[in-house]
């Protein structure tokens, strides 16, 4: 049940964000994944940015939209409780483009 819940909130998210940031040319913003606590009370919403150098800016817009991201979600799930969302970088990707980098220079 939370895998599912995990993945209706990352396609339902991704749509909301994809509308509700306007992203520069050339910039682009993913939700790699999304964790849901076994209370189903919290989630954490993965988020990757590409070129990072615009991540700041871009989660400063996230930390504004958490609270109508989590309406829109409400409007379109089907649970009493919709849990409270938390827009964080994904360091796995930023760690993966970094080791990219390093082997690209050599």
């Amino acid at each position: 049940m939370i895998e599912r819940l995990e993945s209706f909130i990352k396609k339902e998210l991704s749509g909301f964000l994809r509308e509700n940031i306007l992203l520069e040319e050339g910039v682009f913003l993913s939700v790699t994944r999304v964790l849901v606590d076994d209370s189903l009370e919290r989630a954490q919403v993965f988020i990757s940015v590409f070129p990072e150098k615009y991540s700041e800016e871009i989660f400063k817009e996230l930390k504004m939209l958490h609270k109508d991201a989590r309406k829109f979600l409400a409007s379109r799930i089907k649970r009493h409780k919709v849990p409270q969302i938390k827009f964080l970088p994904d360091k796995n990707i930023d760690a993966e483009s970094r080791i990219e980098k390093l082997l690209k220079s050599k």
